[in-house]
């Protein structure tokens, strides 16, 4: 009996934990659509430490290339003052996403050209959700 509910409990915990990153991860993404105007961003965490930001049907993958990756490094340090679990993470990438679609059908082309090392963006800035 002890042994079930020692597995109960550590469930309990996972469930728990899995329930705080995705309520981060969603907070993440409504701050990035409303801070840089776009309603369409996805945010996905590979292996608890690869964040990727894709900015779906946007005008940014037409900006000049030195625009673009200023902009994709604008994303990264807003990752870095605004995710709680940045601390956690080796990398955030910042990508761009174009989909069309006729009823049923739909093509997605996606790039993520855009690839910052957490210790090259630095620490989280002291007054930051990321510190709490």
């Amino acid at each position: 009996m002890n042994k079930l509910l020692a597995a109960l409990t550590a469930l309990s915990l996972i469930a728990v934990a899995s329930c705080a990153d995705l309520r981060d991860l969603s907070a993440l993404q409504q701050d990035l659509a409303r801070e840089f105007h776009h309603a369409a961003v996805n945010v996905n965490v590979n292996n608890g430490a690869y964040l990727t930001v894709v900015f779906q049907n946007s005008q940014f993958p037409s900006l000049p290339d030195s625009e673009r990756a200023a902009f994709a490094h604008r994303v990264a340090v807003f990752v870095r003052d605004h995710y709680r679990g940045y601390a956690r993470l080796q990398n955030v990438s910042v990508g761009f996403a174009s989909r069309t679609g006729v009823g049923p059908v739909s093509y997605t082309k996606s790039e993520i050209p855009y690839r910052f090392a957490v210790g090259e963006l630095g620490s989280a800035s002291d007054t930051t959700r990321a510190q709490d």
